[in-house]
Parts: structure tokens; sequence; C-alpha cells
């Protein structure tokens, strides 16, 4: 019996409800009239209306192809111009079909929700406007930005009539059009999508302007729940949901009910696309990770670290970069032909334009992420920037000691004994005074090269000639100027002021090397390194961000000087020179090899005078020799910083200049470019005796610096010898009379023999 007393009573019930709905309508029928002040907050509808959204920035490379985004929540604010009418039209059908035609209150509308709510017994339809929704949203938005307390979304009198205020106000200071815009951004379609653009994407992999009905029809049908109709995992749901979007468009003379039901049959058409936020995503992610540590320094995006990648996740901000497709490519491609992410070793390689430090490119030999095969540590970076604690340098901290005697006017020429090994007794500290007990180094496989200069001990990477040139140098003019190239530990500490510098003992990253090098392809111009070059608002406005940020460190003469004797290491007469294998080509370039004890880390650095790039190559986790790897698709017993990372340097160099792939036809072109080093060949078949040896022929071990030497059977190939100006040598070491110099055209000479032009 209990059982059919409602629908016996029903019609009681209606009329009832009736009654006592109509005269509250009408009431706030006339409120609306007034402008309901009392309900109106006076400052709640004005900061909805000032306030933005959460919305997705996004990072561009140097072309404007998308590098990275990020975003808290996926919303991509377009105008109403570029959002298709077939969304406008599903969207307004479906949430207030009468939205222009009412104020921010529809007593209609709340007649026939209340009607239907009594009558059914239970709350089954809503009467919020459009406008009101989007407060509701707005409201929501406000409170996950400032992290309050949840009050926008409960169901109450008093959270109803504050919001019905606000609406009041919105509707006031904005246009029709202007609330539907906002609404159309704000609101959220499922699946991490809000706003219509984002949602566009998300399900069918199409702009918001390029829509079509049926498409509209599944992502206004979304908005009322949108979990429930969530088309990817409830696809029935979302079918039978489009069919009653499609129903009211006919309803509200948006649609014609033929169109309708041939949409309605229709399939859903989704084509999703994945949610890809941050540098995880990112198509260049080990680039992203330095553009990330270059926001969470940025100023202009708010006071600390936290707040500025808040602005990145919620501000829709557009940054700029310097990354170039073109040169990331030859990089990658590079390192990757040699060290496959599967290796137990890895490599690193950045690259960085001269004279204004924007940096090109960066990659990792492996993939990032967790897992085998996977880092999450960026190996080009400082620790402070999301890298590792840097690894030792080797002999390319050979350049910055090479830098600072030139700087002091220690000449190129200067020729030092280097021997197997020496013993350097009190070199001079950062006070000038002698604070170093004596400190002992030996060349690589002990090997012993006599009287040499600089161009010599460079090209050749001599321990025994430049641990003795830190004599003239102290060891604080080298590392204050390494310094002030941009170089530093990767742990963020100064670099060591000891004898070992020269040997780069200090640990630092490929970023800092490349930044440093780069300054002497400017000619002594230091560059900051920088991967950001603008950032903008939403609406285009421009936000300050450092830019190029250049001094110059050293004379420009010092800089070339430097340059010309790192040529000498790829492309120098020195049979021995360490980076023989480098060149590239018809392009000049200087560059340095590294290779730490035991080579635990190699090296090669190295620039033309439009590009700079170091790589890196070891163990990142451990500290292990690199010896028995396979490289590409070769075994090496053991590895130097000619051999792995120095083909790195040259292959990414030639493809990111547009120079030839193969490294022979460089090797023939550079062949062509560079003059034949020959000896001149004495007149007879006896050397003349040099003044400087007391009357004497000079000993082969005298002259072993040599590539060639004169023997019984006339000039043979000696492998093992430097070619060298033996008069040069013998004015430097003994400083006799200018009139016995052999290289005096008025003295009674060896030149013939020792060639000293």
């Amino acid at each position: 019996m209990s059982s059919t007393r409602p629908d016996r009573f029903r019609p009681l019930v209606g009329a009832l409800a009736l009654a006592l709905v109509l005269p509250l309508t009408l009431g706030l029928h006339a409120l609306t009239a007034r402008g309901a002040s009392a309900l109106q907050d006076p400052t709640g509808g004005v900061g909805i209306i000032n306030s933005s959204p959460a919305a997705r920035s996004t990072v561009l490379a140097a072309d404007g192809s998308v590098l990275a985004t990020f975003f808290a929540k996926d919303r991509v604010p377009v105008p109403l111009d570029r959002i298709s009418p077939a969304a406008i039209d599903a969207v307004l059908a479906t949430e207030d079909a009468r939205f222009y035609s009412h104020g921010a209150f529809d007593p209609k509308a709340v007649l026939r929700a209340a009607v239907a709510d009594v009558t059914a017994g239970h709350f089954r339809q809503g009467a919020s406007t459009l406008t009101q929704q989007y407060v509701k949203q707005a409201l929501l938005q406000q409170e996950d930005d400032t992290g309050g307390a949840p009050v926008a979304d409960r169901k109450t009198l008093s959270r109803k009539l504050h919001e019905l205020g606000q609406a009041l106000t919105v509707e006031k200071q904005l246009s029709k059009d202007e609330i539907l815009d906002r609404y159309l951004n704000i609101v959220y379609f499922g699946n991490g999508a809000w706003g219509i653009e984002s949602a566009a994407h998300r399900y069918f992999g199409v702009t918001a302007a390029d829509l079509t009905v049926p498409q509209a029809a599944v992502l206004a049908g979304a908005i009322r729940s949108p979990t429930a109709y969530d088309p990817i995992a409830h696809p029935e749901a979302a079918t039978a949901r489009r069919a009653v979007v499609l129903s009211r468009m006919v309803a509200a003379h948006r649609l014609s009910a033929s169109d309708a039901a041939g949409y309605a049959a229709g399939p859903l058409g989704l084509n999703p696309t994945p949610v890809s936020v941050g540098c995880e995503a990112a198509t260049e992610p080990f680039f992203c990770d330095y553009v990330l540590s270059e926001v969470r320094t940025m100023a202009a995006l708010g006071p600390t670290s936290e707040e500025r990648v808040r602005r990145l996740l919620t501000g829709g901000l557009v940054v700029h970069t310097t990354l170039d497709q073109r040169i990331q490519t030859a990089a990658t491609t590079a390192l990757r032909a040699r060290v496959t992410p599967d290796r137990d070793y890895g490599a690193a390689i950045v690259m960085t334009e001269p004279g204004t430090g924007a940096v090109r490119a960066i990659a990792l030999s492996r993939d990032y992420g967790t897992g085998p095969g996977h880092t999450m540590v960026n190996w080009a970076l400082d620790a402070d920037q999301g890298g590792s604690h840097g690894f030792q340098a080797g002999s390319t901290f050979k350049t910055f000691v090479l830098a600072a005697a030139l700087s002091d006017g220690v000449d190129a020429d200067t020729v030092i004994d280097a021997p197997d090994q020496v013993s350097v007794d009190g070199l001079k500290g950062c006070t000038g005074t002698r604070g170093f007990p004596s400190y002992q180094v030996s060349n690589e496989g002990s090997a012993s090269y006599g009287p040499i200069d600089m161009r010599t001990a460079i090209a050749r990477s001599v321990n025994t000639y430049f641990v003795q040139l830190e004599e003239a140098t102290g060891v604080c003019a080298p590392a204050g100027l390494a310094e002030r190239m941009g170089l530093r530990r990767a742990d963020g500490g100064p670099l060591s002021r000891v004898p070992s510098f020269t040997l780069g003992v200090d640990e630092v990253s490929p970023l800092r090397m490349s930044e440093a090098y780069a300054t002497l392809a400017a000619g002594g111009l230091h560059c900051a390194s920088h991967a950001i070059t603008a950032i903008e608002e939403p609406d285009g406005t421009p936000l300050a961000v450092p830019g190029n940020q250049c001094e110059q460190v050293m004379p420009a003469s010092t800089a070339a000087g430097v340059t010309d004797l790192l040529r000498g290491v790829i492309d120098g007469p020195e049979a021995g020179r360490t980076g023989a294998g480098e060149t590239l080509g018809d392009v000049l370039a200087a560059g340095k090899t590294g290779t730490t004890d035991n080579a635990t880390a190699v090296w090669f650095v190295g620039y033309t005078d439009k590009l700079a790039a170091a790589v890196w190559a070891g163990h990142p986790d451990v500290s292990a020799p690199l010896r028995n790897i396979t490289v590409g698709d070769t075994q090496l017993d053991e590895v130097t910083g000619g051999k792995l990372p120095g083909p790195i340097w040259a292959d990414a160099m030639a493809a990111a200049l547009g120079l030839p792939a193969d490294p022979a036809e460089r090797r023939a072109e550079a062949d062509r470019r560079l003059p034949e080093v020959t000896p001149s060949k004495p007149p007879n078949a006896t050397p003349t005796p040099d003044p400087y040896l007391d009357g004497r022929v000079p000993e082969p071990d005298e002259v072993s610096d040599w590539a060639v030497q004169y023997d019984d059977n006339g000039w043979g190939d000696q492998p093992d010898w430097q070619r060298r100006d033996f008069g040069k040598q013998h004015r430097h070491k003994h400083n006799r009379d200018p009139a016995l110099d052999p290289c005096d055209p008025n003295s009674d000479r060896y030149a013939d023999a020792y060639d000293c032009d």
C-alpha cells in the first residue's frame, strides 16, 4: 500500500511545489532587476574578472617548434573566434540554451528545476546559468591556486547565494561573449584536459577551431560529468550522452533532426593524444632540464625558486630558447653512433655559440628516465642545475696554463726540456710565495721529449712541459683566468689552486668546458651560457630575462695566440699530435684532448669561430677505467681523448657546420689546405757543425724532437721524433751572442739542416 502512495499523491506534490517555488522565483526575478546589492560580494566578482585560470606553458626551440610543455592543469586559452561554431552551439544547447536572453539568473530555469526536483522527490535538475557555472569554476581555480579550503563546490544555500552575487557582478562587467570565452577556457573535460583547446587535442588530435559537430557534442556532453562520460574509458556512455547533446541542439534550432540522427549513428571517431608534460615528455629532455634550471633563477618569475616553477606550471607562458634543432640532431647522432644507451659507460656533449653564450645543443648517450639505459642525472650540467658533480678534465686544463702564460708575456717559442719525469719545487701560490712541496710529474707512457716549445708541448700534451710552465705562471693565474672564462667546479666550488691544476684534477661539467673554450673562439670575450632568450605572458607581454651577458676577459691577441697553438693539436705538423683525427677539413678548428689517470674520464673540447663543443665520456656512477670497451662496432683496449670523444666532437661539428660527413674526405681537404711540411736538405752530405754545441754535429738524442734526421742515406722518416726549430731552441736555451745564432743570416749557421723560418 505504501509503495503506491507516492504515485497517488504526485500531482498534489507537484502543485504544492509550484505554489512554494513561484513566490521565490518571482522574488529572485525582482532581486535581479534591482541589482541584488545585498548578495553581491564587494570584491569577489571583480577578483574573478581580474583573475586568469592556470594555463599550460610552452617551451619553444629557436625555430619555434615545441620543445616541451609544463602545466599543473593542461589548459591552452584561445579566443572565441578560434573555437568552432559547432562547439559553441553544442555547449550552449546543453548547458544554457537561453544564455544570451537572460542575466546572471534565469527565473524560468529555476522554476523548471524546482518543479522537477520536488516532483521527483530528490535533486534531479540544476538551474545554474552558464555565468554562474563560470563563477563556480573560477572560484574553484582560485582555491586551487591559493591552497585555500574547498568551499566553492559545497551544495549549500549560502554558497549558492554567494555565487549568484558574484555572477551579477560578472554580468555587469563583462559582455556575454567574454563570459562564454572564459567559460570554454576554464571548464574541465576530463583526462587532464582543461578548456576546449586542450580537450580537442586530447580526444581528437585537433584544435578547437577544427572541431566538428559530433566531436563538439562529445565534449559538451562530458562537462556534466567528465569521469562518467569519458569517451576513452566509457565509450558507450559517451555515445549515449552525445545523442542527448545532439537532440538539445535540434531543440535549440542549432541543428536539423536529420543531421543529428546521422551524427548519432556514427562512431565517436576518437584520436586521443597522450598527456605530455615536463621534461620527461620533451623532444629533447636533457636540454629541457637546462631550461628548467634557468627558470628557477629567473627573478621576473617570482622571488623564490618554488614560485618561479609554479609560474611556469600555471602561467601560460611562452618560453623561447636557444636550442637549434639541426645542431641538436648533429650532436645526438654523433654521440649515439658510438655510445649507445645500453653501454655501462656514458658520454655527453654540449655545443655553444661563441660571442653569445647561446647553448645550441645538449645530448647524452642514455635516454631520459629510470631503468636500464636511462638516467635522470644530466651529466652535461652542474650539480645545482640538476646535473652531476662533474668529471676530472684531464689535459684540457693545459689550455688555461698556456693562456695564462701568453697573457703574462711568455713567448710561444719558449723552450723547456721535457724529460719523461720532473720534480717541481716550490711552485708559487696565490700570495706570490712558494708554498707547495716538491711535486713530481711523469709523461704518458714515460715518454721523453727533450727541449720543446709550446706548440709541440700542447700538440702532444706533454705533462712535464706544462708543470714546469706553471713555475712561470704560478697556480693562481691559470685558475683565475679559467674562472673568468666561465669555468667552475661542477659542485659549485672554485677551481683548485694546486700544482696538479694543469693536469685537470677538478671535476667539471661539459657545459662549463664548452663555455670556457667558446671564450677563446670569441677572441677572449666571455659570454655566460644560457638557454632562454625570451619569456612572454599569455597576452604577449615580454618578461625581463638576462639575455647575453658578455665580458672581455683576455686580450684578443692572447686568445688568438692560444687558438693558433690549439689548431696545431688538430691540423699541425706534429706527427704525434693528440687530435690528429679530428680535422674539419677546410674549416680551421682548435681543440684539446683530455685523458685522466687510468682513463676514468676522457674529453675533447674544441671550437671554430662559429661553434664550440665539449665531449666527455666515462663511467658516470663509479670511478673505473675505460678499457676493453665497445665503441660503435669497434673494440678499444684503451681509450684516450682522441679515440672516443674526439671523433664524436668532429662528427658533431661537421654535421652542425654542414661539412663532409666522411672523416677521410675531411682529412683530404685538410691536406690540400695545409702546406707541405718538410725540412730543408743540407747542401753537403755532412751537416755543418752547430756553433752552440762547441762545434759539434748534434747527436741524434739532441734532435729527438725532429720528425726527420739526416743520415748516410739522406733524410729518412723518424716517426718518434718531432720536427722542431733546433736553432731557436738553442737561442732560448743558451742566450749566446746573436752573431753565432744559427738562425741569423750573418752567422755560420746550421740553418740548412735545421730550418729556422
